[in-house]
This record gives C-alpha cells, sequence and structure tokens, in this order.
C-alpha cells in the first residue's frame, strides 16, 4: 500500500457527484477542496447576466472540474475566488494581486467587504444603503440598488502569505 496511487480531491468530488453521495462522506471534513478561480473573461460575461442566471452559471462554475481551481479549507467550499486587480484598497490591507474569495451564499451586513458583479471587479464596503470603497478618490459611493453584488468576501490571500 505504501505505493499505492490515491484519487485527487477532483476525482474524489467527480466519484461523489456520480454516486450522489456528498462529497463529506468520501473525503474528510477538514480536507482542503477546490473552488473555481474566476478569470476575468468570467466576471465580464457573469455581467451580462440577470440575476436568476448568475446564480445558476455561478453553480455551473462551482461543479466544473476542468478550470483552474483554488485550494481552500471545507468551510469555503460554496464559494469562488478570483485575483485581486485593483490596488485601491492596498491602505484596507487587500493589495493588488491579492487572491479573494467571494462567498454568494452569505447575508450581506453593514461593513462587509463585498465583490460586484463585472469588470474589474470593485470590492466596496457596504455602509447602510451605500457602497463605499476606502480609496474614496478612485471610487465614489455607488447606492447598493445601483451595484449587482456577487458576494462577500470571506477572505483575501495575499502573494505575502
Amino acid at each position: 500500500m505504501e505505493r499505492a496511487a490515491l484519487p485527487s480531491l477532483g476525482m474524489l468530488a467527480r466519484l461523489a457527484e456520480a454516486a450522489n453521495t456528498p462529497f463529506g462522506l468520501i473525503v474528510d471534513q477538514d480536507a482542503q477542496v477546490g473552488i473555481p478561480r474566476l478569470e476575468r473573461a468570467d466576471l465580464e460575461r457573469l455581467a451580462g447576466l440577470f440575476d436568476e442566471d448568475l446564480r445558476d452559471e455561478l453553480d455551473r462554475l462551482r461543479r466544473d472540474r476542468t478550470r483552474r481551481v483554488f485550494t481552500v479549507g471545507p468551510e469555503y467550499r460554496h464559494c469562488i475566488a478570483t485575483d485581486w486587480i485593483d490596488d485601491g484598497l492596498a491602505l484596507a490591507g487587500v493589495p493588488a494581486g491579492s487572491t479573494v474569495i467571494i462567498d454568494p451564499e452569505a447575508p450581506i451586513e453593514r461593513g462587509d467587504p463585498v465583490a460586484l458583479v463585472g469588470a474589474p471587479v470593485q470590492l466596496r464596503l457596504v455602509q447602510g444603503s451605500v457602497l463605499v470603497s476606502r480609496a474614496m478618490r478612485l471610487h465614489p459611493l455607488l447606492p447598493r440598488e445601483q451595484a449587482r453584488i456577487l458576494g462577500r468576501v470571506a477572505k483575501v490571500k495575499s502573494r505575502a502569505n
């Protein structure tokens, strides 16, 4: 058994899906999981979708095992990831080049950092009914009803980490 090949997490996920079995019954709950890493082209495509189509597409992306993924702990299994291309929030601890993990299903409360649908994706802070960036010169106030929120930022992993 020392030389036996072990299946990858992706293979185990496909087996669980084919067997209609929860992934957690096949893999230890403490195991790492892969979530899709969205590219700029993905964000541009998502920006053109209506809300219901957007949710369907996010579900499809999470099931797509052929794309590049970002490895995280199991608590982030419902999330997506994208590379942060804007340096406007460097003072808030989110430098350009970071990977931002976004939870599209989490309820958003005042003060939460959020990612907007579109390209380039903008990270904002919800302040009541207004989305505001800490870099006010770069990103003016935006009424929440005018924004399409992709989800709450659950974690930021900078290249320094």
